[in-house]
């Protein structure tokens, strides 16, 4: 099987709409550990550097327009599913863009020299990124 493909084995009974449920109870659960792993990595590395961050809660929804979200008064990142179709260095460059929102709200020079502190190579990740989602559906 190539690498881009995934095989689901079920009943010869179910339904449509039984192996949808299925595939985003899936996705939903390996959102959960994806994303909450990555946060508690970024949280530790901005930590290390004594820069003060919250722990945020951290919620996975579809969106159209946004990699990802922060609302630093609720201590909230919202991450977008989509992020879980590529590479784990996406989620990472989302996550630490996210969490510097928690010390600029802009996205002024200073958020940037936070964020390239601990990811120098965003730009290219993010040009990256969004040249590999704009070629899938």
């Amino acid at each position: 099987m190539g690498s881009n493909r995934m095989v689901m084995f079920v009943k010869s009974d179910y339904t449509y709409e039984d192996k949808h449920k299925l595939m985003q109870t899936f996705w939903r659960q390996l959102g959960e550990k994806v994303f909450t792993h990555w946060a508690k990595v970024v949280y530790q590395r901005f930590h290390q550097q004594h820069i003060d961050v919250p722990m945020p809660t951290v919620k996975q929804q579809r969106m159209k327009s946004r990699w990802g979200s922060c609302t630093p008064s609720k201590q909230l990142i919202k991450m977008n599913m989509r992020l879980l179709e590529g590479p784990q260095a996406y989620i990472e460059y989302v996550m630490v863009h996210e969490f510097a929102h928690f010390k600029y709200l802009d996205h002024s020079k200073n958020f940037h020299n936070l964020v390239a502190q601990f990811l120098p190579d965003w730009k290219a990740r993010k040009k990256s990124l969004n040249i590999y989602f704009a070629h899938r559906p």
